[in-house]
């Protein structure tokens, strides 16, 4: 993310402790796109009022920021949650072109999702077939092993194999594997 001269992190929930970590990095949180100040780094945070909020509401907002940037060229996006922007907001086949077609606009794009055996049938497939680099996390459940696995496009064994590495270090001083094409790299604080 830091090599791109603007970056938006795209939230969504109520409360989001992460992003704590972006505030920290200079990151200023916006309530609506585009921004009226000229921030390079933003998190576009456009959170529910309730339960009940209109999530065509919200959709709207995160379609329009996503075709600016589309557009423009020349950003990175983050987005938490991908199974939610896909499946609750209906976002699927925006993120699939994001993924598919932004590459040639200088647009990257970064998706992160929780448990992957319960939100994969959401997330559009160009997030499963155009990953250029994979991070993995601890997993104790097969059903997200399972699913981690066929995200990474690895095999089952391969996926347990990494799961015992991550079970070597102590609680705390790593939590995620990076996976890239021929190389495993342990993720540390």
């Amino acid at each position: 993310m830091d090599i791109r001269s603007f970056v938006v992190v795209i939230a969504v929930k109520r409360r989001d402790e992460t992003l704590e970590l972006f505030k920290k990095q200079g990151y200023k949180v916006i309530k609506k796109w585009p921004a009226d100040y000229p921030f390079k780094k933003v998190i576009f945070w456009n959170k529910p009022d309730s339960l009940s909020d209109d999530l065509g509401k919200q959709a709207l907002a995160i379609h329009r920021a996503f075709n600016d940037i589309y557009l423009a060229g020349g950003w990175a996006i983050y987005m938490d949650e991908v199974g939610y922007l896909a499946g609750s907001l209906g976002l699927g086949r925006d993120i699939g072109v994001l993924l598919n077609q932004a590459r040639s606009n200088h647009v990257s794009v970064i998706v992160a999702m929780t448990r992957p055996a319960s939100v994969i049938a959401r997330v559009p497939k160009e997030a499963l077939n155009q990953a250029r680099h994979i991070v993995i996390f601890k997993y104790t459940n097969i059903d997200e092993i399972e699913a981690c696995a066929k995200v990474a496009g690895i095999s089952k064994a391969t996926m347990l194999g990494y799961q015992e590495q991550l079970k070597r270090y102590p609680k705390g001083n790593t939590d995620a594997l990076y996976v890239g094409k021929d190389d495993l790299f342990i993720v540390t604080p």
